[in-house]
């Protein structure tokens, strides 16, 4: 398997997935539905993989089709969505949602609100990120 680059369907920037990733998201389905999710790095929605082998043997030969790959949906107003704060215990990092919902892992997060809430934390200029600049 190689890397994959495309357009992000959002903000229109062209972005690459690593082999690295996609396999980590392809491990953690079972927090996502069995559904491999990857973010933007530039305007951090979530995007969904789809048509993923489940299976290492093909997971090599597989060719994506790009054009399939599509956003998650917003599910809320946005300040509900965003990321409003992070706590961390052992290790584990947990997001808590604009709507006060906390205790949410990343993953869980992506698939709930579909955004990364670990970029979107460290892109909101509020909590000490840079600001998106979208287009060039």
């Amino acid at each position: 398997m190689k890397d994959i680059t495309i357009e992000c369907p959002k903000c229109e920037q062209e972005i690459t997935f690593t082999t690295k990733e996609i396999k980590r998201s392809i491990e953690r389905n079972s927090e996502t539905g069995n559904v491999p999710l990857v973010s933007c790095p530039e305007c951090c929605r979530v995007l969904i993989l789809p048509e993923v082998p489940k299976d290492e043997a093909a997971l090599e030969a597989w060719e994506p089709n790009v054009d399939n790959t599509v956003c998650i949906p917003f599910l809320d107003d946005t300040a509900i969505r965003m990321p409003n704060g992070m706590v961390e215990d052992l290790g584990v990092r947990k997001y808590t949602a604009g709507s006060g919902e906390t205790g949410l892992t990343k993953r869980a997060y992506m698939r709930k609100y579909g955004i990364n809430p670990e970029c979107a934390y460290t892109k909101n200029p509020s909590m000490g990120g840079k600001p998106i600049k979208l287009g060039k």
